[in-house]
């Protein structure tokens, strides 16, 4: 608890206090309970530095020279022969009246955007170092928090809580309802895997009571899943004493009220359960970021189940991503008494993918937080995977420590994902200067390996395609301007490499015959080659493309198609297997259009753009996407189906297939594939942690313990490592939560742990959501105890969020650096004797009394104090 008496009469100081007030609590003779408080202040005193003469030179120059200070922290042998105590405050002080002179450099009504800029990098470094300063200062009775004092400490939903029941959606009002969407003559397969085994039942319909009902499809599932047996080590079944089977699987569907209706609920441990419908027909997935003036970024996905019909279009989800520095302003602004919303980051995404069991994937970039994993603020990679249903199943970034961008994404054969993109800065203990990567996911997320394809300059990634050996191939622009090659081995390493002078990848395939299709842009022309993959330098033939922005590639067998655009209308070219044209679609209206995307559905081919014009359905935003079926016979234009937002442009849409994902599956209230899908508990996984990140913590001023995190640690693995550092007095623990388990540092009383960053680059405490802090807690006092003690803990009531880049928030900053640097007066103060200490003792002691006046007075500075947070 904060030492609210001291905090109390260093405010009153600072305040000007009441002389009648203070005489109406001084007593002529000191008292026994004045004596035992008194005795405890024993500091020399010593003239603050708020006490001597200010600067008198010019704003300009002081504001100059705060600027080419190396530091805003003085080192501690500058306030060599104080007290820790006495140091600490002085250091904050000064360091805090430094920042001040940057936030009113930045708030001056003439200060220019270039200037608040310049300012504002002083300014962030100085409250980073404040911040690391605070969390470990020297300290004996004194604790001041750059935030606000606390004894615990919690990270982001790092670890998964158990999930047993799962329910799906409502799909009826009444548990007697037949259920709408099927037909009755539906056959289901049911799949159960576990760590050692996998079977598979089928279910059908037909053979069941007619309507299906939720208790009859519930009997007809649980009645296949128990029919598998449990098999002896000798391959007999196992029996019960009853002599009846006992089933091998303890999966089980049971019928639920929900809040608006009933439905079913897959109740399982370990054991995951799949639905899929025999003969479904394949559905089409888009995706498309949308874009405003007012609003960042965001992505919508979207469902063509019956892309054969009227492609009639569903909206399953729409992604966005968290921006940390506009969040922490929003708690700034409730912490001042305002409620804002916290704001959302722009997340692009590049690329995306629809796996066998209807889950699709998409890779793209953001500089703000995903989930759990905590944006790096300039760009990162990041990777989404949602269910036919557009539920969220899990999300992962790359964890860059500068910036990453997301290009593309390719199934791989092994049920996992291959993703391509470009790192700049440091990755994994390297340097990149702009260099391509390839990641590999398996389908739990977790990630397999990642290669850094380095060479000099600035390169960037395009295009990836997993191989069906396990070989993946990657493309892209060098820095010379020459497309480049790179073909890894299933391990991850480079095992070629090829560049095409004058030219950019735009997208690989491989074709039915396992060959590599390479399409390239070579100024306003484009090429379409096709290679050997396992020597990438070797062209099996080449076909100029002519005058067209390629843009896209499709395979089906050996039917290929290119899209792009030229003359402002977009085309979409069909290739036999030959490598010959075989024809030309344009799509036009009377605006711009362009082709983004192909896939092939079902034999058909469809194509993913943008128009600016009307293409069938009217237009709705400055730039409308839309999505066209194509006869791949004789290229004939079906129909186009088209939309957008008022206000806004559509990104680049995005194409793929949903396996039988026009299926019924959905009608039972679960999402098409896995219902219960695997989902990693490695913290490199579940956050944007890297193996080798770290943190540090000091208990009781110790030793300092560094806990690095390795590429297998789980939220378990991780607090154990921490519980061996840290030792019984600071309980360390995986919290259950909302929205998972958290990482929870507390501090036992009478003893402290300071949270510390590691190296630069490496540091796992930010990627925790976790920040720099001292965490203490008092030791119980005895009853007798003096209630007037020096020191105590005081709240800066500080955040990193604090800037300087426009005049409202430069203007927001220098309030809170003001207020932050009366409390660390007020903190200097209680480590002193003063007469208001002793008033205090008597007045609001055992047996003191105090006039109605002084009572309220003395509930005003508590309540001050209070919001104050110490």
């Amino acid at each position: 608890m904060p030492d609210l008496n001291n905090g109390l009469i260093g405010l009153a100081m600072l305040s000007g206090g009441t002389p009648a007030f203070a005489a109406g609590l001084s007593a002529p003779v000191e008292s026994r309970a004045v004596r035992q408080a008194k005795a405890q202040f024993t500091l020399a005193p010593v003239t603050p530095p708020w006490k001597e003469p200010g600067s008198a030179l010019p704003a300009s120059t002081q504001l100059a020279a705060v600027r080419r200070l190396a530091s805003l922290i003085d080192r501690p042998d500058a306030a060599r022969g104080l007290p820790d105590d006495v140091s600490s405050a002085f250091i904050t002080w000064k360091a805090l009246d430094r920042l001040r002179v940057l936030a009113e450099g930045a708030a001056e009504p003439g200060a220019t955007d270039a200037t608040r800029r310049q300012l504002q990098a002083s300014f962030a470094h100085g409250l980073g170092e404040l911040q690391s300063f605070l969390a470990s200062a020297p300290a004996d009775r004194l604790t001041i928090a750059f935030g606000v004092a606390a004894r615990r400490a919690d990270s982001v939903a790092a670890g998964r809580s158990p999930v047993l029941e799962l329910p799906g959606r409502a799909i009826v009002k009444l548990r007697s309802d037949a259920l709408p969407g099927l037909g009755g003559t539906e056959v289901f397969t049911i799949t159960l895997r576990s760590v050692t085994s996998l079977d598979r039942v089928t279910v059908d319909l037909s053979h069941g009571p007619q309507p299906p009902t939720l208790d009859s499809i519930t009997a007809m599932l649980n009645a296949a899943i128990a029919s598998i047996p449990r098999l002896t080590a000798d391959g007999s079944v196992a029996l019960d004493t009853g002599g009846d089977p006992i089933p091998k699987w303890r999966a089980r569907f049971e019928a639920v009220r929900q809040e608006n209706g009933w439905g079913l609920q897959l109740d399982s441990d370990v054991e995951q359960v799949a639905i899929e419908q025999q003969g479904a027909p394949d559905a089409l997935v888009a995706a498309s970021g949308r874009s405003t003036l007012e609003a960042p970024t965001a992505t919508g996905i979207f469902r063509f189940d019956d892309p054969a019909g009227t492609l009639e279009r569903r909206t399953v989800a729409s992604l966005s991503a968290l921006d940390p520095a506009a969040s922490a302003e929003a708690r700034l602004a409730s912490i001042a008494g305002a409620s804002v919303a916290p704001a959302a980051a722009p997340l692009l995404t590049a690329a995306s993918v629809t796996d066998a069991q209807g889950f699709t994937y998409l890779v793209g970039t953001t500089p703000g937080d995903l989930g759990t994993n905590i944006g790096n603020g300039r760009g990162d990679l990041v990777l989404t995977k949602l269910g036919s249903d557009g539920g969220l199943v899990w999300q992962r970034s790359l964890g860059a420590t500068d910036t990453a961008a997301g290009a593309a994404i390719s199934l791989a054969p092994d049920g996992g994902v291959v993703v391509a993109g470009t790192v700049e800065g440091s990755f994994d203990g390297q340097s990149s200067d702009g260099d391509m990567l390839v990641v590999r996911f398996d389908e739990a997320g977790d990630e397999r390996s990642a290669t850094l394809i380095r060479s000099v300059g600035a390169d960037s990634a395009t295009a990836v395609t997993a191989l069906g050996d396990g070989s993946v191939v990657v493309g892209g622009r060098s820095a010379d301007g020459s497309a480049l090659l790179a073909r890894l081995d299933p391990d991850g390493r480079i095992a070629e490499r090829r560049s095409i002078a004058g030219s950019i990848v735009r997208a690989l395939g491989e074709d039915s015959g396992g060959r590599l299709l390479l399409l390239t842009q070579n100024g306003a022309a484009a090429t379409l080659r096709r290679l050997d993959p396992a020597a990438l330098g070797a062209d099996l033939g080449t076909l100029d493309l002519g005058l067209i922005d390629a843009q896209a590639l499709a395979v089906d067998g050996t039917s290929v198609a290119v899209g792009g655009h030229a003359a402002g209308d977009g085309l979409v070219l069909r290739i036999g297997p030959d490598l010959a044209l075989a024809g030309t679609t344009s799509i036009a209206s009377a605006g711009s259009d362009r082709v983004d995307s192909l896939a092939f559905v079902d034999g058909a081919l469809f194509a993913g753009g943008r128009t600016d014009g009307v293409l069938g359905d009217a237009r709705v935003g400055a730039l409308d996407a839309f999505v066209a079926r194509i006869d791949p016979a004789d290229g004939s234009l079906g129909p186009v189906r088209q939309w957008g937002r008022a206000a806004s442009r559509m990104e680049p849409v995005s194409l793929s297939v949903a396996a039988g994902g026009g299926g019924a599956v959905e009608a039972l209230g679960f999402h098409q594939g896995w219902i219960n899908p695997p989902d990693s508990e490695r913290l490199v996984a579940t956050t944007s942690l890297r193996p080798g990140d770290q943190l540090a913590l000091r208990v009781d001023g110790g030793a300092l313990r560094r806990v690095s995190i390795d590429a297998a640690d789980t939220l378990s693995s991780l607090v154990d490592k921490l519980r061996k550092a840290a030792g019984a007095n600071v309980p360390i623990s995986a919290a259950t939560t909302g929205d998972g388990r958290d990482l929870r540092i507390e501090v036992a009383p009478g003893h402290t742990v300071e949270l510390l960053r590691g190296p630069d680059g490496r540091d796992a405490l930010a990627k925790l959501g976790l920040e720099p802090a001292r965490l203490t807690a008092d030791a119980p006092l005895p009853s007798r105890a003096p209630r007037v003690r020096p020191g105590g803990h005081y709240s800066l009531e500080l955040s990193a969020a604090l800037n300087l880049s426009d005049a409202p928030s430069a203007a927001l900053a220098l309030d809170r650096i003001k207020a932050a640097l009366s409390t660390s007066q007020t903190a200097f103060h209680s480590l002193y004797w003063d007469d208001n200490k002793a008033a205090l003792v008597d007045g609001a002691g055992r047996g003191g009394r105090v006039s109605p006046y002084q009572a309220a007075q003395l509930a005003r500075y508590r309540d001050a104090l209070a919001r104050l947070g110490a």
